[in-house]
């Protein structure tokens, strides 16, 4: 009799000690998620006074683009939706480590994770540099959704849609705004890549590794940088090194039993590779907009009782 190729199998428990585990991670998560709520709630988004976001608005909405008042606030706005949907994705994650549904799908919702503090990074940029170059990455940010927002409108509805024909005029209408703002600011470099007043919109491979390798304060090479991007990408787009390398067969007591390859280490290593950059990240925001760190200092301590060693003692 042939025997099947895969046959499915039951798999074990965890353990006790992962168990436990997977409860502390839950609980980290969440305050990841909570520390930004806290700073959210407490300054409605706003600019502290005297902070650099301050500044820039100002400059923004005297020098820079008088005639378009929404292009003030344009940064950081950008830069908070970005840090609430990457906030959210850790209410996910404790979601899924609470029930013990942490086989396949924390590796997904940490890629985008990735992705989002990798977005805000390249925003916000260096501490040097200038109102105009972060106004203009924001509005290529701004630009790249109104063009992928047109895009699905008129493949899922049509083109004669009305949905997809305002998604359209919107999409016009940042162009227009953005020529505007940057009369002659569009320029083609060496490479074939199209600037805005000197920025370049990267891939999601090259913006997590670039924040992987040159953002953080304990910086990967940057072959380490795409590799861990790669890695991690490899579990959300299907590869079956990936998905089959998490566990093996055994016989045990006549039962074929699926064994996990996977040790509590692994889920720490996850959450150290996705808590680093948003935990740096969160603090430039805040930094930026100079709203209070008392939020972020609580969630500092809850790094160092739960994932210890992950940042360097002068980083509290």
């Amino acid at each position: 009799m042939r025997r099947p190729i895969l046959q499915l199998v039951s798999v074990l428990p965890y353990p006790d000690d992962h168990a436990r585990r997977f409860g502390e991670l839950a609980e980290l998560f969440r305050h990841c998620r909570s520390a930004l709520r806290a700073v959210i709630t407490a300054t409605e988004g706003h600019p502290a006074s005297g902070s650099d976001a301050e500044r820039e608005q100002w400059r923004v909405a005297e020098h820079i683009a008088p005639t378009h008042p929404s292009a003030r606030v344009l940064v950081s706005a950008v830069l908070q939706r970005y840090m609430v949907a990457a906030s959210e994705h850790f209410g996910g994650l404790a979601a899924l480590y609470e029930t013990q549904e942490v086989l396949y799908s924390p590796s997904a919702v940490g890629r985008s994770l990735l992705e989002h503090c990798a977005s805000i990074a390249w925003v916000l940029g260096t501490v040097e540099g200038s109102a105009e170059d972060r106004l203009a990455r924001a509005y290529r940010e701004e630009l790249k959704s109104a063009e992928e927002a047109k895009k699905n409108a008129g493949r899922l509805l049509g083109k004669a849609h009305p949905e997809y024909l305002r998604l359209a005029e919107d999409f016009k209408r940042w162009g227009k705004e953005i020529d505007q703002v940057f009369p002659g600011g569009w320029q083609v470099d060496d490479r074939g890549r199209r600037l805005l007043h000197g920025q370049s919109l990267p891939a999601l491979e090259e913006s997590v590794a670039w924040l992987l390798s040159e953002f953080l304060t304990r910086p990967q090479t940057r072959d380490v940088g795409r590799g861990t991007y790669g890695y991690i990408s490899n579990m959300a787009h299907p590869t079956l090194y990936r998905i089959s390398g998490l566990w093996s067969v055994e016989e045990r007591d006549g039962e074929r039993v699926a064994v996990l390859r996977i040790e509590i280490e692994d889920h720490d290593k996850l959450a150290q590779l996705i808590i680093a950059p948003y935990y740096e990240v969160m603090a430039r925001v805040i930094t930026y907009h100079g709203w209070p760190g008392d939020s972020h200092g609580e969630l500092t301590r809850s790094i160092d009782r739960l994932l210890p060693g992950l940042f360097p003692p002068a980083s509290g």
